[in-house]
């Protein structure tokens, strides 16, 4: 009987965690839809590009290859009307090409009301398509 219930006490958790990914999930496709309709475009410029190596260890922690390389960008925009400052980070999955350096401009999607919601438009030329 015990082992009944423990085997559907896990299914509530899988069954929790999974849920919670596709709000996550569904609530950021809805964002990105909300604001290509309602958010205002703005010129923004890279302030930092990190490089940053997903790996995967064995059982007996030594790496095995790189999975998956991930790029963080910053970027800074100051509101005209407050001279505000704010900082966007976004991860992205995949080499960048080192056309994209410090001080480049990059169009980001804001919302008008929130600063803080926004997407980054990352033109596909940035990315290093190259084999590694």
């Amino acid at each position: 009987m015990s082992f009944v219930v423990g085997l559907l006490v896990l299914l509530l958790i899988i069954s929790g965690i999974i849920i919670s990914r596709l709000i996550q999930y569904y609530r950021q496709v809805y964002l990105k839809g909300w604001l290509k309709r309602n958010g205002v475009l703005v010129l923004a410029q890279v302030v930092d590009l990190q490089k940053q190596n997903h790996v995967r260890k064995d059982g007996y922690g030594r790496l095995l290859w790189n999975l998956v390389p991930v790029s963080v960008i910053t970027v800074q925009w100051q509101q005209p009307q407050t001279h505000h400052a704010y900082t966007f980070t976004q991860r992205i999955v995949g080499r960048l090409a080192k056309t994209l350096i410090p001080g480049q401009p990059i169009v980001l999607l804001v919302d008008p009301n929130n600063p803080r919601r926004y997407s980054m438009v990352i033109p596909s030329h940035v990315f290093d398509v190259s084999p590694s």
